[in-house]
């Protein structure tokens, strides 16, 4: 929703958010692995699923609770009507154990879990980032063809003969991570319970909004930037910019100010005459470290480029309340230099400036 004043302004975008208290009488409790081994001490994670009437993923955070033997653990699911809880086991349980799931005192879910010895390599991993938080929706493939894929919590479970006392797993994380390969080692045992770490491509950029206008002309100029910002774990917002219009950065501007959460505004253009400009407010911030660090950059280059830097007058630089850097290229310059501009622009991003 946006908001008008009796001048004529226009607030920023606001978001209400409105739920709909969908039944929740199909939900699913799904252990992570299909058993408990013996012996297995310490806290065995159950997926917990909120599921309609319809069988349909209930994005809602609620209340539950789990209640296996004389114990019972609360927790909330998260937006998308998910969460991870755990069984806090002993190492003594011998027989298979009973789990409901209950939201309200009404039973929605049950299923029971075996404890047994396993026949083959137990592998109950988890996959986290830096701060310890687990990684969902990472492809982890091992083996010929074998492939799992990480839940909520980063947890994940695979299976394979004793006889290998090793195992490659090849990770692919979701964007913002590296892709890395890891070595479950063992030295006989049956069960493992591997911690993996996921680096991140740029931790400068994940998570950031980065909102980019530009005309079409700069349209394969633009993908060439998008696609390793992206990999990095940023989000990219194109703003509408429409040519047709006198001045198509009004319409540029408002989205940019109607939007949430932005972290800097890049725009491109094109000009009769002059050299590579990179512009920001003249009061310096973000726009001009961001600036200096491209002009550096480029100074390293072979043969160096040498670009202007400097504060500018344009609309979106002092009609936005985000950060916002202009970058303008001349219409006479070498060939080559907007994809090298380019490039060093998607390295200056990643170090955070």
């Amino acid at each position: 929703m946006t908001f008008s004043g009796r001048d004529g302004s226009t607030s920023s975008r606001t978001l209400l958010r409105l739920q709909v208290n969908l039944p929740v009488a199909n939900s699913a409790l799904l252990p992570v692995a299909p058993f408990i081994p013996e012996g297995f001490k310490g806290r065995f994670p159950i997926r917990v699923t909120l599921r309609d009437d319809m069988k349909r993923l209930n994005n809602r955070s609620l209340p539950v609770t789990l209640c296996y033997g004389n114990a019972s653990v609360k927790g909330v699911t998260s937006d998308q009507g998910e969460t991870t809880l755990y069984l806090d086991l002993t190492g003594n349980e011998t027989s298979s154990i009973n789990v409901k799931l209950v939201i309200d005192d009404v039973t929605y879910a049950s299923t029971d879990i075996a404890v047994r010895m396993p026949t083959r390599r137990f592998v109950l991993g988890r996959l986290i980032d830096p701060s310890g938080k687990g990684i969902k929706n990472a492809k982890i493939s091992y083996g010929a063809d074998d492939k799992v894929i990480s839940g909520p919590d980063g947890y994940f479970y695979i299976g394979y003969p004793k006889i290998y006392g090793n195992m490659k797993l090849e990770i692919a994380p979701p964007l913002g991570y590296e892709k890395t390969d890891y070595w479950v080692r063992t030295s006989g045992e049956p069960v493992v319970l591997p911690t993996i770490a996921a680096t991140p491509v740029a931790a400068g950029l994940m998570g950031k909004r980065i909102a980019i206008m530009a005309p079409l002309s700069f349209d394969n100029l633009i993908r060439r930037l998008v696609k390793p910002l992206m990999s990095a774990g940023a989000e990219v917002v194109r703003l509408n910019f429409p040519e047709n219009q006198s001045r198509p950065e009004y319409q540029s501007v408002l989205e940019a100010n109607l939007a949430q959460s932005l972290d800097i505004l890049l725009s491109f253009k094109r000009e009769i005459s002059g050299s590579i400009s990179v512009r920001h407010y003249h009061r310096g911030g973000r726009g001009k470290l961001l600036a200096d660090a491209l002009k550096f950059s480029l100074s390293t280059d072979n043969p160096p480029i040498v670009i202007n830097t400097g504060a500018g007058s344009d609309y979106e630089i002092s009609h936005t309340g985000v950060t916002a850097v202009v970058i303008a290229f001349p219409e006479q310059m070498p060939p080559d230099y907007p994809e090298k501009l380019i490039a060093h622009l998607a390295q200056v991003l990643k170090t955070g400036f």
